[in-house]
């Protein structure tokens, strides 16, 4: 069990109220977190969570702010401001079926140890230790977060926002307060479409609007702390967005094992440290740390800005680009293929079925999903040679 992330079909595993109420309580009577503010994505099952885990927490004497549906990003950087700890129940991207719990506290990671401390907790038997009902509606929170973004200077583009049917589309509001003329592209919330389209669908968002006349589209997933762009009837990535930022930054920016070959060739030419670490964010703000860096991403649209949050939020960084010229697309981008294949699959066999001198590839276990993960990079002929031997 991650304690800063955990994901899977809901009513299994971890991913049930009851064991949910256990941890709020592990979280107060191991970690000591005496305060809490607990939000939800749109998911028809995340009600029933969210209640679980304030029902824990209130039960073992903790402070607890309710914020009812709220995108992750609002959330946190309310959290950071009260240095209190957030609790996100979302499985992100992840099938409506799923759903799970993002944490976000301190330095957002939790010791081995105390990870442990939890496990044995919530394992023994405890007593209902009622002190009271200590949970408040929180207010002010949006207010608070468009108070930090502040109102922009931003030209008069059309803009759409595409919500994934998630946890923004009750807060678009937020664009039009700083300065955006945005729109809805689903006029009407509907929590069991999550993530039917959003950031990781924006192909088909753009393909749904080639009739409509727009100067950006703006695309996020079920939690709302993904971003992908469509401009010009092109879609930006996590690789072009922090392209584009680092020409203009100049400091060192972080990419993963997923980012395209492209991005690390472009930051040599330009002279602009460039550093690759594993797949999730942790690791991405961990080596923007080290190494002095304001900006990281991932290709899938999680972008950092350290001077705002240490993880990700669509609407700082759009906000960040608008107020520069149009954003262009990495140049030169190497053709990949991903897809996905059972957990059941023996990967060392498969990556010596996929080795191959002109071809990178990276192979590894979801972190979100019991299945596992497949990118290829290289000349699309090659690689489609390739896959028809397997």
């Amino acid at each position: 069990m991650k304690l800063d992330g955990l994901r899977g079909p809901f009513g299994h595993g971890y991913i049930q109220p009851s064991v949910f109420y256990t941890l709020a309580q592990a979280m107060v009577g191991v970690l000591g977190i005496d305060c809490f503010v607990i939000g939800h994505d749109g998911r028809p099952s995340s009600p029933e969570l969210h209640s679980a885990l304030i029902d824990g927490a209130i039960s073992f004497g903790a402070k607890v702010y309710d914020v009812g549906v709220m995108p992750t990003p609002m959330l946190a950087k309310w959290a950071m401001q009260q240095n209190i700890c957030g609790l996100m129940v979302t499985a992100s991207h992840n099938p409506v079926s799923d759903n799970g719990l993002k944490m976000i506290w301190n330095d957002l990671s939790i010791s081995p140890a105390q990870a442990q401390a939890v496990k044995d907790f919530m394992q023994r038997t405890h007593a209902l230790r009622a002190r009271g009902v200590r949970q408040y509606m929180a207010t002010g929170v949006k207010a608070s977060y468009i108070k930090a973004l502040g109102v922009r200077q931003l030209p008069n583009w059309k803009c759409y926002i595409d919500t994934a049917h998630g946890a923004w589309s009750p807060h678009i509001d937020v664009l039009q307060e700083v300065g955006v003329n945005i729109q809805s592209i689903h006029q009407s919330w509907t929590p069991g479409l999550i993530n039917t389209t959003g950031s990781l669908h924006a192909r088909d968002t753009r393909n749904s609007m080639l009739n409509e006349p727009y100067d950006y589209i703006v695309c996020v997933d079920g939690d709302g702390d993904r971003l992908q762009l469509i401009y010009d009837d092109m879609v930006l990535d996590g690789d072009d967005i922090l392209h584009h930022i680092a020409l203009h930054d100049k400091r060192p920016v972080v990419g993963t094992v997923m980012s395209n070959q492209a991005l690390e060739t472009s930051m040599s030419r330009q002279n602009i440290p460039y550093h690759t670490v594993s797949v999730g964010d942790q690791h991405v703000r961990k080596k923007l740390q080290e190494v002095s860096g304001i900006w990281g991403a991932e290709p899938c649209g999680h972008v950092i800005c350290l001077d705002w949050l240490p993880t990700s939020d669509p609407i700082y960084t759009f906000l960040h680009l608008a107020e520069a010229e149009h954003i262009f697309a990495l140049p030169n981008k190497i053709y990949q293929k991903h897809f996905e294949l059972p957990l059941s699959t023996d990967i060392e066999a498969l990556r010596q079925q996929l080795k191959h001198p002109n071809i990178r590839s990276v192979i590894r276990p979801s972190q979100t999903q019991s299945l596992v993960r497949v990118m290829l990079e290289g000349e699309e002929l090659l690689i489609d040679t390739l896959l028809e031997r397997i």
